[in-house]
C-alpha cells in the first residue's frame, strides 16, 4: 500500500469518526430538546430549583440575579395589574426629561408591592407626593431579594438610570434560612455555567446545567444544612458595597427601616434591622423611619394596614410613600 492510499485511508477514517461523533450529539440534543430537560427553571421566590413557593408569572431567570422581572410584562398577579417596563422594574416607562429629579426605590417584595397594583405600591404613593418638586419615583423593588441581588440591580440599573438620590429598604429576606448562602449560590451557578451565555443556545449544555443545578440542591437538602440566605457579616458589606455604588454613580443613597406589622412577629430576626441602623450610623447615610409601620411603633396593632407580617395593603403604602417623602423634603434630599 502506498503512502497516498494510507493517507486518504486515514482522512477517511477520521471523517467518519466525525460524522459518527456529530450524529451521537445531535441526537442527544434533539433527545434534550423534546425531553424538556433544557426548559429554563421557572423562576421561583427564592434560590432557583430551592423551593417550590409561588411561580411569579413577571419573573425570568437571571444568570447574576437569579431571577429578575422581565421586561415588557403586561398582566395581573394575585388580582393586582402589574407592569414591568424596559428597564426591568415596575410601573411606567422612567421619563427622558433630564429635568426630572429621579429617585430610584430598591428594596424587596414590599418595596416592589406584594398583592397590590403597579399605582398602589409605596414608591408610586411617594411619587405622587413629590411630583409638583419634579421628582419622579422609579420603583426598583423586586420580590424575593437580598442585599446581595440588590447590590448587583444597582450595579446594573445606576449607569443607565442615573437618579439623583437613591432609597434602600432590604434586610428581612437576608436572614430567611437555605440550604447555601446566596455567595454560594452564586458561585454555583458560575460554574454551572462557565462559558457564559454563548452555550444557552444548546439544548444539551442547557439541560446538564439543569442537572447539575438540581444535583447540588438535593444533596444539600439531604445534608440538612441551613445557613442565612445572606449572613449578618455579608449583609453589612453588601449595604456598605450598595451606598459606594450610589455615591461613585453621583446618587445620594438613603436607607429606609425595615416595616412590620405590630407586635413583631417571632419569626423575624431583628439582628438585621439592628445591623442597618449600624451600618447607616457608620456610613453617615440617612435613615428614613417607617413610623407607625416598624419596630418603634408606639402602636400594638398595625394589622388593618398589613396583607401579613411584612406586606403593605393599598392604605399602608400610601401612608408609607407619604411618610418618606416627607422626610426626603424636610432633610433636603430633593
Amino acid at each position: 500500500m502506498s503512502s497516498r492510499d494510507f493517507t486518504l485511508s486515514r482522512g477517511k477514517t477520521f471523517a467518519f469518526a466525525l460524522i459518527v461523533v456529530l450524529a451521537f450529539f445531535g441526537v442527544l440534543e434533539l433527545g434534550a430538546r423534546l425531553s424538556g430537560l433544557d426548559a429554563a427553571a421557572a423562576p421561583r421566590i427564592l434560590l432557583r430549583r430551592m423551593d417550590v413557593d409561588i411561580t411569579f408569572p413577571f419573573m425570568q431567570a437571571d444568570r447574576e440575579l437569579f431571577w429578575a422581572p422581565a421586561p415588557g410584562f403586561r398582566g395581573r398577579f394575585l388580582e393586582r395589574q402589574v407592569a414591568i417596563n424596559s428597564f426591568g422594574v415596575r410601573g411606567p416607562e422612567p421619563a427622558r426629561s433630564s429635568d426630572a429629579i429621579r429617585l430610584l426605590s430598591f428594596g424587596d417584595s414590599i418595596t416592589f408591592g406584594y398583592g397590590v397594583a403597579d399605582d398602589e405600591t409605596y414608591p408610586a404613593a411617594m411619587g405622587r407626593a413629590l411630583a409638583a418638586r419634579g421628582v419622579e419615583v422609579v420603583n426598583a423593588g423586586v420580590t424575593g431579594y437580598t442585599s446581595h441581588q440588590v447590590l448587583g440591580l444597582a450595579r446594573r440599573l445606576l449607569p443607565r438610570l442615573q437618579p439623583r438620590v437613591v432609597t434602600i429598604c432590604i434586610g428581612w429576606n437576608d436572614g430567611n434560612r437555605r440550604a447555601v448562602d446566596d455567595r454560594e449560590w452564586a458561585r454555583r451557578l458560575s460554574l454551572a455555567s462557565p462559558l457564559g451565555g454563548a452555550m444557552e443556545h444548546v439544548a444539551l449544555f442547557r439541560a446538564m446545567t439543569n442537572l447539575y443545578v438540581r444535583s447540588v440542591v438535593s444533596a444539600d437538602k439531604r445534608s440538612g444544612a441551613a445557613t442565612q440566605r445572606v449572613p449578618l457579616a455579608h449583609y453589612r458589606e453588601n449595604l456598605t458595597s450598595i451606598v459606594a455604588v450610589c455615591r461613585a454613580s453621583g446618587a445620594v443613597p438613603t436607607f429606609v427601616d425595615l416595616p412590620h406589622v405590630q407586635p413583631l412577629p417571632a419569626s423575624l430576626n431583628r439582628t438585621y434591622r439592628d445591623a442597618l441602623l449600624e451600618t447607616s450610623r457608620a456610613l453617615e447615610v440617612p435613615l428614613l423611619s417607617v413610623g407607625n409601620l416598624g419596630l418603634d411603633s408606639p402602636r400594638h396593632d398595625t394589622g388593618e394596614l398589613f396583607i401579613d407580617a411584612l406586606h403593605l395593603r393599598p392604605e399602608g403604602n400610601a401612608q408609607l410613600g407619604q411618610l418618606l417623602a416627607r422626610q426626603l423634603v424636610e432633610r433636603g434630599l430633593v
